[in-house]
């Protein structure tokens, strides 16, 4: 689970940004929304089980997501690149509206617990290199720091921290654009795959088209029963009249010599993986029969539900964040209500959570989520971005919050000018 996550000179962010799943002592509502943790050196700490972010289009909202993305890739992703590449260009994306800070550092730090042990990990980059990185966790509430490199610019070398984990040869192999943790994974660290772990499969991260649905049906070709069972209750629960699935052998190809035929093959190759197989949904016509119906056939929204069912098949299973870039899209109000539900449901005991960006101030009113897990981004006329939970507005209790939001009391909406 995320405790809390920084972010400095990223984007439109300038300034340091948090985003905090801490939860308020204050608020004493919906106690199904967090978690108590009983850990040493947090007693008395809650953390919610997921955050809304709202903000007028351009604010930066979406800006929260990429930092989250490009933190994860550079983890999983940087000694791929830099094996074959100096410098961190596709990862750099500093500020930009200021000449002083398209040439400063690039911050993260993320705080989280993973089996009931507390971690913090926190990096800083520029274009040419990774200026600082390290590892620490809190097994007795004290630092232990695990491993630790800093930037010396005038010697052009590391400064190795002392840290619990033994890194060996990797401070010799491991070149300035790529993390410890990333090479420490591709050379099989034992200490540090572990870790590389956490970040790379607990942290789930999806823009504003989902998942595609090749994803749910590689999952399903691998024959797990559980897994399929799962996948065909969401489908049931969401009243698509789904009945449940199959996977079957392809047909002939698609004639695509008319629209109709060439938009099917183009929907078929966006959503399907390119193998001797399909999906077809079972769906109850009339008489209550069996129809098996073809892909191309399926609505975007049937789609998107598809797309998701894997994901959520596992995630509630788990401690893992799913980090989603408007999350209504394509989905009915209802559908995304009880989709928050399952994430704040008695059933969610390993701490999977959920951050989203929305537009939809059906999340504000339904009377689901607490005060302190909804989040706006409001920009300045200098282009920055800030990052502002809804309780620092203090709102009146049985204060309509959607009515509240689009009338500006809390910011983050558009300046209309047409």
């Amino acid at each position: 689970m995320i405790i809390e996550f920084f972010v400095k000179n990223f984007a439109s962010f300038k300034e340091e940004q948090v985003l905090s799943f801490v939860a308020s002592n204050y608020d004493k509502s919906h106690p199904e929304n967090y978690i108590d943790l009983d850990l040493p050196g947090m007693k008395g700490i809650k953390l919610l089980k997921g955050l809304a972010i709202y903000g007028a289009n351009a604010a930066g909202k979406s800006n929260v997501i990429s930092a989250l993305a490009v933190f994860q890739l550079l983890v999983s992703r940087s000694f791929v690149w830099g094996s074959e590449h100096s410098g961190l260009d596709p990862f750099y994306m500093p500020f930009a509206l200021d000449d002083q800070s398209k040439k400063e550092a690039i911050e993260f730090e993320i705080r989280f617990v993973h089996q009931k042990v507390r971690f913090h990990y926190a990096i800083r980059l520029n274009i040419d290199r990774i200026l600082c990185e390290e590892l620490s966790m809190y097994p007795k509430g004290r630092k232990v720091l695990l491993f630790s490199r800093l930037w010396n610019d005038s010697s052009q070398t590391y400064h190795w921290g002392n840290g619990r984990i033994a890194l060996g040869r990797i401070t010799n192999l491991v070149k300035d654009n790529v993390l410890v943790l990333s090479a420490g994974f591709a050379l099989n660290h034992p200490s540090i795959v572990d870790v590389y772990n956490i970040f790379v499969k607990s942290i789930v991260v999806s823009d504003h088209n989902g998942w595609s649905p090749a994803v749910t049906k590689k999952i399903l070709t691998m024959g797990d029963e559980n897994v399929y069972q799962a996948i065909v209750k969401t489908l049931r629960s969401a009243d698509l009249g789904i009945d449940g699935l199959d996977i079957l052998p392809a047909k002939e190809p698609i004639d695509v010599s008319s629209i109709t035929g060439y938009l099917s093959e183009q929907r078929k190759k966006q959503d399907q993986p390119d193998d001797d197989t399909e999906i077809r949904l079972r769906h109850k016509g009339v008489g209550q029969k069996i129809y098996r119906l073809p892909w191309e056939y399926e609505s975007s929204g049937t789609r998107k539900i598809f797309a998701l069912s894997a994901p959520l098949a596992s995630i509630t299973q788990s401690d893992a964040t799913w980090i989603v870039d408007e999350l209504e899209t394509g989905l009915h109000p209802l559908l995304t209500i009880e989709l928050l539900k399952l994430f704040f449901s008695a059933e969610n005991t390993e701490g999977a959570q959920i951050v989203f960006t929305t537009h939809s101030t059906v999340f504000l009113d339904a009377n689901i989520m607490r005060r302190d897990q909804v989040y706006f981004v409001e920009k300045d006329d200098e282009g920055k971005s800030s990052l502002v939970p809804l309780s620092d507005y203090s709102p009146r209790h049985g204060e309509s919050l959607g009515g509240g939001y689009l009338s500006g009391r809390y910011g983050a909406i558009p300046n209309l000018q047409f």
